[in-house]
């Protein structure tokens, strides 16, 4: 892993209860690597204690500029919670290979949850740059976090049916295990044709594929979220 990183905050929001929108300033390289799909292994505390980062999706915000989005589960996520302006936050990354639109996608369909969320933003605002159409499936609870964080332009849908994937030229899925395998079941269902993918969340601990925390299971065999993702084919996922 290379040498840590650091971004000093620069706001912080309170978006909905427990879930907080960091923006922090980091080197250029830094946020001009912030692709959608990549993340960051952010240090928590002071000192070693919690001892691992926390794995957080990044999404680049302006030239010097990168948001984190923290949803408060524990100790760790609370501390970065709790940062203000002019704190410092070290990390490494941004890590994970960058997410590419398949060509000619005219019309993207996201889907997912909170854990999804931040990779879901840096998605919209690729496609959205790129001239495309946008369309976001979130779950009912969700939907309020349209108005704070989305870009005006992207439409939120009530469901994932197979109305909207007809609309779409490719699909992207990110959150946690029940919305991804959700997703699956509806592409199964209405045997769309569209390039889909999922992102699926997983514990991953270190980030460079040492200790095989964040294994995949796919119809190729076992992969590693930290590195051979964060995307896979969605129609190549196995839940056992």
């Amino acid at each position: 892993m290379s040498a840590a990183e650091l971004g000093v905050v620069r706001a912080v929001e309170e978006v909905q209860e427990g879930l907080y929108n960091l923006e922090l300033v980091t080197a250029p390289r830094v946020a001009q690597g912030s692709a959608p799909g990549r993340y960051a292994m952010v240090s928590i505390g002071e000192d070693t204690d919690p001892f691992l980062p926390r794995p957080l999706w990044v999404r680049r915000t302006g030239d010097s500029l990168v948001g984190l989005l923290v949803q408060v589960a524990g100790r760790g996520t609370e501390w970065l919670a709790r940062r203000r302006p002019r704190d410092r936050v070290r990390f490494y990354g941004p890590l994970g290979k960058p997410l590419q639109l398949p060509p000619r996608t005219q019309r993207l369909l996201l889907a997912g949850d909170t854990c999804g969320l931040n990779c879901l933003l840096a998605l919209a605002d690729h496609a959205l740059d790129g001239g495309a159409e946008v369309a976001l499936v979130l779950p009912a609870q969700d939907t309020r976090l349209s108005t704070r964080l989305l870009p005006p332009d992207v439409e939120v849908l009530p469901g994932l049916d197979s109305d909207a994937l007809q609309w779409a030229d490719a699909l992207y899925c990110v959150g946690s295990p029940g919305v991804v395998l959700g997703a699956m079941g509806t592409l199964r269902d209405s045997r769309s044709r569209i390039p889909a993918y999922g992102l699926p969340h997983a514990p991953i601990a270190c980030g460079v594929g040492a200790c095989y925390g964040c294994v995949v299971e796919t119809r190729k065999g076992a992969r590693l979220s930290c590195v051979d993702g964060p995307a896979f084919d969605l129609r190549e996922l196995v839940w056992t």
